[in-house]
């Protein structure tokens, strides 16, 4: 994919994708040598370097997928030299002025640990334990404001890894709650691209964070099952309407955004997100798929519907049929307070207003549950808030100017 030329980080997120869905390292031969070059000349002749800990880190994660040999163990041992040379004793940054990186730290760490994986290099996991800590610190308050969905997304990644199980306690499973909280709220909006300083020689940049491939991921690395809740699949959904389809030499890319360009980095984790998504329904039984299908959050209005929160957490669920009921119900229950608002029972002004204020927000709530249900694929929030601004700016003022 010519979005940049060839180079050794964009090597190594196609090695890290294609072995993710399944490749073979014996298809990946010949490459230990288009990792390991740290840098790349351009036609005009500008000398791009490939040495800072972002470079080694996915460097690390290419090279960790190859077939064994004494080249490739070579390379990794002098990558992650390399990676060490440059650890600030908590994590590892993306420009030499600024402070230490959420998103390079975590990298670093996914690529130690699928290095660990092999057992080239004694208790190197073991090595982490500051940055591991100071990112599970990072995760549960943000220090970068700028970036916080992408952080919190590749930390979420990092802290996952089976190599570090043994360090997870309380505060680890706090701190992934929180995080995972924060990606679930993203999810309700469209998500951002973000953007970060970074420092590659004498080249000052902006790391750009297409966030949406990777917060999906983070999402189901921490919580598989949360792959059936409407956010997601609607920014699943979303995703995949950045996959080219068109047959004209792009076709299964995935461009920077809906309207962006393609690109290498988008594509690769296009594809390991559909991979994660393949493998969380795998992993689902068959009856949790057949209640997705047919009833919680249906197309037709006849399934049960989830129309509000309810005590303790359960959802009060509900179809059209029961909306009309509950509707009709609260009409015949407004009626009976007729003759208070109507002047058919003494009151003064002042109550009969009150009271007829009462009674509209009263009918409002018991007619919500059936446009809910009926329109299942209009969000519970539109239709509340839609309901609430009719009956402050229409209905109520013309009730209370009637009763005076």
């Amino acid at each position: 994919m010519a979005d940049v030329i060839p180079n050794p980080q964009n090597t190594a997120e196609v090695v890290v994708a294609l072995a993710h869905a399944g490749r073979p390292s014996a298809g990946f031969e010949g490459l230990a040598d288009a990792l390991a070059r740290l840098e790349v000349i351009w036609p005009d002749g500008r000398v791009w370097i490939f040495d800072t800990p972002i470079d080694h880190a996915w460097r690390l994660r290419g090279l960790c997928r190859l077939a064994p040999s004494l080249n490739r163990d070579r390379l990794i041992r002098e990558t992650l030299d390399a990676l060490w040379a440059q650890f600030t004793g908590r994590g590892w940054r993306l420009a030499p002025e600024q402070g230490e990186s959420a998103f390079v730290t975590s990298v670093a760490l996914l690529a130690i640990g699928e290095a660990s994986d092999l057992d080239l290099v004694p208790e190197l996991a073991d090595r982490c334990i500051e940055s591991w800590n100071w990112l599970l610190d990072n995760l549960a308050r943000p220090r970068n404001q700028e970036c916080p969905i992408a952080h919190t997304s590749w930390a979420l990644l990092a802290l996952s890894g089976l190599p570090f199980a043994r360090w997870r306690n309380s505060a680890y499973r706090r701190a992934v709650q929180a995080g995972l909280r924060r990606l679930l709220e993203a999810l309700e909006e469209p998500i951002p691209i973000e953007e970060e300083a970074f420092v590659r020689g004498p080249i000052r940049d902006k790391w750009r964070h297409p966030n949406l491939a990777v917060v999906i991921q983070a999402i189901l690395k921490t919580d598989p099952p949360r792959l059936f809740t409407p956010a997601l699949r609607g920014q699943f959904i979303q995703l995949m309407s950045h996959q080219l389809t068109d047959p004209l030499g792009a076709e299964g890319a995935f461009t920077l955004n809906g309207a962006g360009p393609i690109t290498t980095y988008s594509t690769t984790h296009g594809v390991q997100t559909m991979v994660m998504v393949r493998d969380a329904f795998v992993r689902t039984s068959p009856g949790d798929l057949l209640e997705l299908f047919c009833q919680l959050d249906g197309s037709h209005h006849s399934d049960s519907q989830k129309i509000a929160p309810g005590p303790g957490g359960s959802p009060i669920l509900m179809n059209s049929t029961a909306g009309l009921a509950v509707g009709i119900l609260f009409t015949a229950l407004v009626a009976m307070f007729a003759p208070f608002v109507l002047g058919g029972v003494a009151v003064t002004d002042v109550s009969r207003k009150i009271l007829a204020c009462l009674l509209v927000y009263f009918l409002a709530v018991g007619w919500y549950g059936y446009p809910a249900a009926r329109l299942s694929q209009t969000s519970n929030r539109h239709i509340a808030l839609g309901i609430y601004g009719a009956v402050t700016a229409v209905v109520l003022p013309l009730v209370t100017y009637l009763v005076t």
